[in-house]
């Protein structure tokens, strides 16, 4: 009878294995394999923003927004997915966003708010959105930032901008 260390019997056990046992290692080549580009439109938004695609390709998708629902169009530049809502570019990976409605009114909103904050405007009540901060408690969801074009209390129409609180940290 020997005696060996339960040290050694346990170290002897970890290095066996059975032959049958399948192998969960993966082949180089498999790691360094392009994605596929799409030829057709992904079934959801979430899964179009961003990927590879043929030149020619073009998506839109519908976002329920109350009432109505607002598009999502998405074009392939640069051979990727690159997707806008009514509130702009949404950089991959990001949410689509509804924009608030908003008077009719021929001219396009300003690029963003820092620009529109002041700017003369034409409509009253018009509300232009923008891609905002996103807050601690939905870090993955970008909240609206608005500018209303309301009376400049001098006889004319500004934009008047303003952005969503988020609830104090825990």
């Amino acid at each position: 009878r020997f005696a060996f260390p339960l040290a050694v019997i346990s170290a002897l056990a970890i290095g066996c294995g059975s032959a049958a046992e399948p192998s969960t290692s993966v082949n180089e080549g498999e790691l360094r394999q392009a994605p596929a580009k799409l030829d057709q439109c992904p079934a959801g938004f979430g899964s179009a923003n961003g990927s590879a695609c043929t030149a020619t390709l073009t998506c839109t998708y519908s976002l329920e927004c109350g009432a109505t629902f607002q598009q999502t169009r998405c074009n392939c530049v640069d051979g990727k997915l690159a997707c806008a809502d009514r509130v702009g570019p949404i950089p991959a990976g990001e949410v689509q966003l509804c924009a608030p409605s908003a008077a009719a009114e021929t001219t396009a909103c300003p690029v963003s708010k820092a620009v529109a904050e002041g700017q003369s405007c034409t409509s009253v009540g018009r509300v232009c959105a923008y891609r905002g901060r996103a807050c601690h408690v939905a870090p993955d969801q970008p909240l609206l930032d608005w500018c209303r074009c309301s009376p400049d209390g001098a006889g004319g129409l500004t934009y008047n901008c303003g952005s969503p609180l988020c609830p104090p940290p825990p």
